[in-house]
């Protein structure tokens, strides 16, 4: 019991990185014609680690190449097309820890419904 608590938190910090980066690539989107608005980035990789969740993250990398580090303003100018593929990997990532969540969840209640 006490691995799948650490399974569900890991599980949260990967959803909870998700979110962070899908927001910032939205404001990247959203200001794609701001005069003067350069990109910002965040450290998928770096959030996961922190998270311990960083299997996840290294088999992605593997697939989809590496996150830049930490959340910076990278000094680029926005490309829509490029935002839209970032979106999509994001998308990936969560379907992969939403399904690891769903998961745990099931096991939990395997689990529960065995112990009647």
């Amino acid at each position: 019991m006490f691995e799948s608590m650490n399974s569900i938190t890991n599980a949260s910090n990967a959803l909870n990185a998700i979110a962070k980066r899908q927001k910032i690539i939205g404001e990247n989107l959203a200001n794609v014609d701001t005069p003067g608005y350069t990109r910002k980035d965040i450290s998928f990789a770096q959030a996961m680690q922190e998270s311990g969740f960083s299997y996840l993250e290294n088999k992605l990398n593997k697939k989809f190449g590496e996150a830049p580090s930490a959340v910076t303003n990278t000094g680029e100018t926005v490309n829509s097309a490029y935002e839209m593929m970032e979106m999509q990997k994001n998308s990936l990532m969560y379907t992969v820890a939403s399904r690891q969540m769903s998961s745990i969840i099931t096991q939990l209640k395997t689990a529960v419904n065995v112990g009647r």
